[in-house]
């Protein structure tokens, strides 16, 4: 191997250093991975751009729909005027106080406490409030439809079990509740057996009431809207007790149509009856519109909403199934559980679900032959309760569908990075909010427990574990009555009351708020940048760790090499001078010769150290210097390169490293021989030493001469 600074490569003209190869291959591989990342960047910033204007498309698109689906929803049921009418009907029939001559204090139908009070609101209350004497007219306003019927569910003797030794009291009969028994017992009853048990129909949902649920069918009983049969008829049914120890439940039903805003409330006023004898009056009522009103926004303004909103639930099922396709192919062995792991999917999932759930709910509703058939005129009454029933559960799951509708806005307001902090937020706390409902869960059944033992006996909220789970959820919010609870146990209630206001409301509940304001500050202490942003601060942190280091290297072998080009210059310049100096030498030498004056000659030899046979000897210590520079300036640059992040073990800098190393071996040789070079020439000098620093000797002073 040569080295083009050094030995006779110095005169040889054209020649560049080698290290001009390695600077330049340098600078070549930092442009370009600095180009690749800068491409790399701009490819992926770009898609990001166009992911954002993509979603902000959608996010356009969405809304069309959003407002579609809202103007269907809407359409769909008048809420205000549902409230209207539905209030009026309560006020009129069920608020209104009994006679003072027949309950001796201010009374409704919602205080009615057994059977022989229900007769009474029936008689004195309900067939006035009804407006039965005028043919069904209530509050002037509204019209009962078809007839009035009664109904009731019972259960039989001997439904319960009894210890032997209390059957010595078998005239009192034993009727166990009616959520042990779940069914109606069918045998007829009444004088003579009158009152027998028909069908229900089939698609009438079940009632949910207080103490069980109900369903259609029973002993039922229509009337006419005849003011004087129906009060002959209630007299005959209290002379008769049809209410009795095995009536748990009894249903007084109604049809009522209000003209004016062409809308149906289907009205059950139920009293249900425990095993204990106490009464639980409520009401039920269920709005229905059969007919779509005629005009423009509540006709065809709705049918065109519905089309745009049957085309977008058809556009969003081929996204989601062409995006489910996607995922289970990209996942081997083919799978959909990763495409589900994404909540905005399975919220896409539920929402389309609901939709079709919707579509098919309309169909049979509208399909219904009691609805398509209805007649205002009838005579008689018309169980419409499965028409409303179906229209109520279009209702319920609209309910549910628009509220996961609006949730998916914050997909595309995520977007924007202060609306991802609220979103970040939850599901940043999700690890330890599950945690903190466990723990919390134990504490509050253990305490639901504790209340339903002590109260359950005397407060109706307590009765049941589930009414018991609702009160402490209310307690936490601030709805007790502590003077209530101390009427029951004096002793426990301080206790309960005082360690769950403190455990749950104080400990607990602060401390989830904690956890939220934890999580909300951790993501509030990000910085407030865009995806875009962050991907080209992560690009350029890239380009930072690896670009800059190599252009450190580039920089340093450019300095590196420039320097040694200034010193092999220098160089150059002193090897011309020292051949001029020597090319003198020999002239005023050989003057001398020719003139026989040999100790002259002898002395310009000497005081000149001009070699006489050979140039070489002339430059030991300059070469010696300037290997010894060399040497420092090869292991600078190796330095400069291992510092840059590169080391023996990269494929890319190996072959210069290599180079260099070898460099700094021969160096280390050359300048070895050299220093043997140096000590055996300044043996001969030493000789002529004497002669060389005699006083007064001319060729001591600057001579001119002409070769």
């Amino acid at each position: 191997m040569t080295f083009p600074l050094f030995e006779q490569d110095l005169e040889k003209p054209g020649d560049e250093p080698e290290l001009d190869d390695f600077v330049s291959t340098t600078k070549k591989s930092s442009g370009r991975l600095e180009q690749e990342i800068d491409a790399a960047a701009e490819a992926l910033i770009a898609e990001e751009h166009r992911r954002q204007d993509a979603a902000r498309k959608e996010l356009v698109s969405y809304g069309i729909f959003l407002f579609a689906f809202m103007f269907v929803v809407l359409a769909w049921r008048d809420t205000g005027v549902n409230y209207a009418m539905r209030n009026a009907l309560q006020v009129n029939i069920l608020e209104e106080d009994f006679p003072l001559e027949a309950a001796h204090f201010q009374k409704n139908y919602f205080d009615i406490a057994n059977g022989e009070e229900f007769f009474t609101y029936m008689k004195l209350v309900f067939v006035d409030q009804i407006g039965l004497a005028d043919g069904g007219i209530v509050a002037g306003y509204n019209r009962i439809i078809g007839g009035i019927r009664l109904r009731q569910l019972r259960v039989g003797d001997g439904s319960c079990t009894v210890p032997s030794s209390y059957n010595k009291y078998p005239d009192l009969g034993c009727y166990a509740p009616w959520e042990k028994v779940g069914r109606n017992n069918n045998q007829p009853f009444g004088p003579d057996g009158r009152w027998k048990a028909s069908e229900g129909n089939p698609m009438a949902k079940n009632v949910e009431g207080q103490l069980g649920s109900y369903p259609s069918g029973g002993f039922i009983l229509d009337f006419k809207l005849d003011y004087n049969d129906f009060t002959m008829a209630l007299k005959e049914l209290e002379a008769n007790e049809w209410i009795d120890q095995g009536t748990r439940v009894v249903f007084v039903e109604l049809l009522i149509y209000n003209l004016n805003v062409n809308m149906f409330q289907l009205t059950q006023i139920i009293v249900e009856f425990s095993a204990g004898g106490l009464a639980y009056p409520w009401v039920r009522f269920l709005p229905l519109q059969m007919q779509e009103s005629e005009g423009f926004w509540t006709g065809n303004m709705v049918a065109i909403m519905q089309l745009v909103y049957a085309f977008y639930i058809m556009l969003f099922t081929m996204k989601f199934f062409a995006e489910l396709q996607a995922s289970r192919d990209a996942t081997d062995p083919p799978s959909i559980l990763n495409f589900f792991k994404s909540g905005w999917n399975v919220m896409d999932f539920l929402i389309i679900s609901l939709a079709y759930v919707f579509a098919i709910l309309l169909m049979l509703y509208q399909s219904d032959p009691t609805a398509t058939q209805f007649n205002l005129s009838v005579g008689e009454y018309v169980d419409m309760f499965p028409v409303a029933e179906y229209a109520e559960m279009i209702t319920q799951i609209n309910a549910m569908a628009c509220l996961l509708v609006f949730w998916k806005m914050l997909k595309y307001f995520n977007l924007s990075t202060r609306f991802a902090i609220m979103s970040n937020t939850l599901t940043g706390a999700l690890p330890n909010i599950a945690t903190f409902l466990l723990m919390f869960a134990i504490v509050f059944v253990a305490y639901a427990a504790m209340a339903m033992l002590l109260y359950g006996h005397a407060l109706p909220q307590y009765s049941t574990f589930g009414r018991t789970m609702i009160t402490l959820f209310l307690v936490t919010l601030g709805d007790f009555d502590y003077q209530e609870l101390m009427t029951v146990t004096q002793t426990f209630t301080p206790v309960y009351f005082f360690s769950f206001i403190i455990i749950v409301f104080f400990v607990m509940l602060n401390m989830f708020i904690g956890i939220i304001a934890e999580s909300y500050a951790s993501e509030n202490a990000k910085p407030k940048v865009s995806l875009g942003s962050e991907m080209a601060s992560f690009l350029q942190s890239v380009k930072d760790g690896i670009v800059q280091p190599i252009e450190a290297a580039y920089k340093a072998g450019m300095e590196i090499g420039e320097k040694l080009r200034k010193e092999e210059e220098a160089f150059r310049k002193r090897i011309e001078s020292a051949k001029k100096r020597a090319a003198t030498g020999i002239a005023m030498a050989d003057v001398f010769r020719e003139a026989e004056l040999l100790g002259l000659a002898a002395q310009v030899t000497t005081l000149w150290d001009v070699p006489i046979n050979s140039f070489e000897d002339y430059t030991l210590e300059e070469k010696l210097q300037e290997y010894q520079i060399a040497i420092n300036q090869t292991k600078a640059a190796i330095s400069t390169i291992e510092e840059a992040g590169f080391d023996n073990g990269t494929q890319k800098f190996s072959v210069e490293l290599e180079y260099m190393a070898d460099l700094t071996r021969e160096l280390n040789e050359l300048v070895a021989g050299t220093e043997v070079a140096i000590k055996e020439a300044n043996k001969l000098r030493k000789n002529d030493e004497d002669l060389t620093k005699e006083e007064g000797n001319p060729l001591l002073e600057p001579m001119e001469i002409e070769v």
